[in-house]
Formats: C-alpha cells, structure tokens, sequence
C-alpha cells in the first residue's frame, strides 16, 4: 500500500468516525442526554461519613488494646511533635464514642 493510498484509507477512517459520533450526538439530543457527565462532587458524603466510621474504629481498637491511660500518653507525645504528628494527635484524641465503643470491646 502506498503511502497516499494510506493517507486515503485514515482519512475516510475518520471521517466515519466523526459521522458516528455526530449521529451518537444527534441520537443523545433526542433523548436529551448530556454529551458529558455533569462533575459530581469532589467527594461524595458516603465516603467522608465511611472515613469517619474508620477513624471512630481505629480509635476505640486502639483504646481497647492500650488501655484508655496509655492511649492518652501516646496522644499527648503526638502533641509535642512536628506539625504533622499534631495533626494526627488532634484527630485521634479520644471523644466519648470511641471511648464508648472501646468499653464493649475486650482484648
């Protein structure tokens, strides 16, 4: 095959292809569908309520298997750390709910 017969053969490819789709585009607008998905948001609730859950979790797993006084020590040395170990500190300080949960669960 030569080289212009080539070009000829890409070029009605094409030129297919963009018949197809301008008939998918027709086809959608008829049925009024969206060319493009419209951007959910840029994380869902269920996947920051399932983070949530997780962090509770870890935290009573830990309270349970430390006990609640060794647990707060090791928080309490988060705290005196670089910023990111204050960070981690803040968010695994024990509340009552994952104290709560801790108290059911017997290691």
């Amino acid at each position: 095959m030569s080289r212009e017969e080539h070009m000829s053969a890409m070029a009605s490819r094409i030129e297919r292809i963009e018949v197809a789709h301008a008939q998918q585009r027709r086809r959608d607008l008829l049925r009024l569908e969206r060319d493009t998905q419209v951007p959910g948001q840029w994380m869902p609730f269920s996947k920051v309520f399932l983070l949530f859950v997780m962090v509770l979790a870890l935290k009573a797993v830990a309270i349970a298997s430390l006990g609640e006084a060794a647990y707060l020590g090791h928080v309490q040395a988060l705290s005196n750390g670089t910023t990111l170990e204050r960070m981690v500190g803040i968010l695994l300080t024990p509340d009552r709910i994952s104290v709560g949960i801790s108290q059911y669960l017997s290691f």
